[in-house]
């Protein structure tokens, strides 16, 4: 019988009793390379205590990294904040949530910090751990704040300007009542008070005391006609004298009665009625009167 060749024992290239912790080793500094440079805070939560963190991170507390290794993670979380974190990295580690949480952390000067996170379960040594990936976005939110507080506060300017509108809307309404009120006073005082005792002069005065009482009556029914003020406003470019004929003609009276209440020529008056027809922009076919009698 031949003898069988004995079978060569080879070793398994790659293989090492140190290979594991050295792979390991391996591991973490390029995981120091990738995160110590990184613009955004990283860091490795496992058991509840920070095993590795970047300068990034640790900055936001106001400290190095090397001083939070093994410190709680949640201890620099706003008191008022913990539940709502927790619950929130809990959701996005279970795959219930996928965008990112925001929460304030306490710096050890006392200062808070808004920081805006997600996190990933990964094995870490050889166990669960958790990957963190933040940002500090402070300056964010005093912006955000700051603009809540700008439009709140002119939100408040807005209900005041409203209220104070509604005040003076208030105030003019009762302007022109007060107004109207005391226009009407005036005008029943002036037709109780003087028109009679005027009409009754007329039977007492000589030609050129007549002049005055017409010249007295025209002014007071310039005061007295509400017609007169507002055709002077409607009609600017209408002259006093013109005015003053319109209300007359508005009253039914001749040419020959305004050339004696404003002592003037008759021709003068009909001039002035050429042009306030031709002012007005009146056709021939218009009757003056009764187009005057239409604005009281």
């Amino acid at each position: 019988m031949k003898k069988q060749a004995p079978v060569k024992k080879t070793k398994k290239k790659g293989l090492h009793k140190n290979d594991g912790p050295a792979k390991m080793r391996e591991d973490e500094r390029l995981f120091r390379t990738l995160t110590e440079g990184s613009l955004v805070g990283i860091y490795v939560v496992q058991d509840g205590q920070f095993q590795s963190i970047n300068p990034n991170a640790a900055s936001y507390y106001g400290c190095t990294p090397e001083e939070l290794m093994g410190k709680k993670s949640n201890s620099i979380v706003h008191p008022e904040d913990k539940e709502r974190h927790k619950q929130c990295a809990i959701d996005m580690l279970k795959g219930r949530r996928s965008s990112p949480h925001e929460f304030r952390i306490i710096s050890r000067s006392g200062d808070t910090h808004w920081i805006m996170e997600t996190v990933t379960p990964i094995v870490y040594k050889g166990r669960p751990a958790i990957l963190g990936n933040s940002m500090d976005i402070t300056e964010r939110k005093r912006a955000e704040e700051a603009l809540e507080k700008r439009e709140m506060e002119l939100e408040v300017k807005t209900h005041e300007l409203e209220d104070m509108n509604s005040a003076l809307r208030v105030l003019m309404k009762q302007r022109d009542e007060d107004r109207n009120e005391l226009e009407q006073k005036v005008l029943t005082n002036i037709k109780v008070l003087i028109l009679p005792h005027m009409e009754k002069l007329r039977n007492h005065v000589d030609l050129q005391g007549m002049s005055y009482v017409n010249v007295l009556g025209s002014n007071l029914r310039d005061i007295m006609s509400p017609f007169a003020q507002k055709l002077s406003v409607t009609y600017l470019n209408l002259t006093k004298r013109e005015v003053q004929v319109a209300n007359l003609m508005k009253e039914g009276k001749t040419s020959e009665e305004i050339s004696g209440f404003l002592n003037i020529s008759v021709s003068a008056v009909n001039v002035y009625r050429y042009h306030i027809r031709h002012k007005l922009g009146l056709s021939k076919k218009q009757n003056l009167r009764s187009y005057l009698s239409s604005l009281s």
